[in-house]
């Protein structure tokens, strides 16, 4: 048998469950960000109509549609979660099959396998190789703590990032609403309008920073974990190894299955920054 994750990613059934993973996280982000372009949508309408037109109704209108959003955004979110919790659940899948790991509750059932897999045979599955470093040529049970190693890593960068951004935006969209109101000399009513549509913007970037906020704090206690086993790995036998790798992934697909989507297009812009500095660290490790 192949004792190398980094050949074995590359298997057929593999690269399948990654693509199907994928898709996963694609619809979980398409609810979620549903009600968020809707929000942005909505702001710019009616930041235009209230700014030409102060009108009662027209107020009353917007903070009317504005709580119907909010009621709706709520929903997608919810949807959006059930489709993170399934697409982590097909990682944790993945990983269990490449590290070789005893059975699992939060593991697929190969009849699942089969039926998530076979809309996805067609498709260009390029993309998905070599997504896990090569560290091949160290015994088998150090390629899983390093591929482990490497999850943490990335994911708690990515997050670090995307937080960044999310604080620069929380701050930017309250001035940009003053500015607006102090340049359209906007009624007290009007800017309650406006302050409105502003509202689930607001609420869904603070919310995201809380999410990262915590997704952060988690990983940095599963890195605890595994720098605890890298320092004594030595000391430990066979059995204990298993033991904690597989404690240690179960502690990963727990962050998964609670973690916050970053968008595709700020998970490509770092994606190539990312991976090679990924490489760098395993050539050096190998060394």
């Amino acid at each position: 048998m192949d004792n190398s994750i980094y050949r074995q990613q590359n298997e057929r059934e593999i690269l399948l469950l990654q693509k199907a993973q994928r898709s996963k996280y694609t619809n979980a982000k398409r609810a979620l960000y549903l009600g968020l372009c809707l929000s942005i949508f909505g702001t710019v309408t009616f930041v235009i109509l209230t700014s030409f037109y102060d009108s009662e109704l027209l107020n009353a209108l917007s903070s009317f549609f504005a709580i119907v959003l909010f009621t709706f955004s709520s929903f997608m979110e919810k949807k959006s979660n059930e489709n993170i919790e399934f697409a982590a659940k097909i990682q944790q899948t993945i990983d269990v099959k490449l590290f070789r790991m005893p059975g699992s509750c939060h593991v697929l059932l190969p009849s699942d396998i089969s039926e998530i897999v076979a809309s996805y045979t067609s498709a260009d599955l390029s993309e998905f190789k070599n997504w896990y470093c090569d560290y091949s040529s160290l015994e088998f049970s150090k390629q899983i703590l390093l591929s482990q190693k490497e999850n943490i890593r990335w994911e708690q960068k990515l997050r670090e990032k995307y937080l960044c951004l999310i604080i620069n935006a929380t701050i930017t969209f309250p001035i940009v609403l003053i500015v607006c109101a102090i340049f359209a000399d906007a009624s007290v009513s009007s800017l309650f309008a406006k302050a409105m549509w502003f509202f689930p913007i607001e609420q869904f970037l603070i919310t995201q920073y809380m999410s990262l906020r915590e997704n952060i704090r988690f990983l940095k206690t599963i890195n605890e974990e595994y720098r605890s086993l890298e320092k004594f790995y030595d000391k430990y036998n066979t059995c204990e190894i298993q033991c904690k790798l597989c404690a240690l992934q179960t502690d990963i697909f727990e962050h998964r299955k609670k973690s916050t989507m970053i968008p595709d297009w700020f998970y490509k812009k770092n994606q190539g920054e990312m991976q090679k500095y990924e490489d760098e660290v395993a050539v050096e490790t190998t060394r």
